[in-house]
């Protein structure tokens, strides 16, 4: 049986020569011919090509998600003009007050209410969304 944390270094000496080896003067020809490399500073253009490319990937999420979002949004039915009538409809009647029977207590007959929704146009299946 073989031991577990034998040392291979010390069993082949051959291990331990460097097989590589780096030329004379490699480094010091290195760094000056890449001295003039290092010195020269980036353009304004190349400094803002990021910070463009995040500007326009931005605006680009913007717009997809808006197009999306329109496209899949169903269109709202309710107009302007719906809202100023039932709000002007609503407005005198109290709804968040604790006595549930108001318009009875006004004296309007149901006969009156039907009247009033058929002489405004509005439709049974309005009517009918507003319970």
């Amino acid at each position: 049986m073989k031991e577990k944390n034998r040392d291979i270094l010390a069993d082949n000496p051959k291990l331990k020569e460097q097989v590589y080896s780096v030329p004379d003067g490699y480094f010091s020809e290195f760094k000056a011919g890449m001295t003039p490399y290092a010195s020269v500073e980036p353009s304004l253009a190349r400094r803002l090509v990021p910070y463009l490319s995040m500007a326009a990937v931005f605006i680009f999420l913007v717009t997809a998600g808006t197009f999306f979002l329109q496209q899949t949004t169903p269109a709202d039915e309710f107009t302007q003009e719906d809202f100023i009538l039932y709000s002007s409809n609503i407005s005198g009647i109290g709804l968040y007050e604790e006595e549930p029977d108001q318009l009875a207590d006004a004296g309007i007959a149901d006969e009156d209410i039907i009247e009033y929704l058929i002489y405004s146009g509005i439709s049974a299946e309005e009517i009918e969304l507003s319970k």
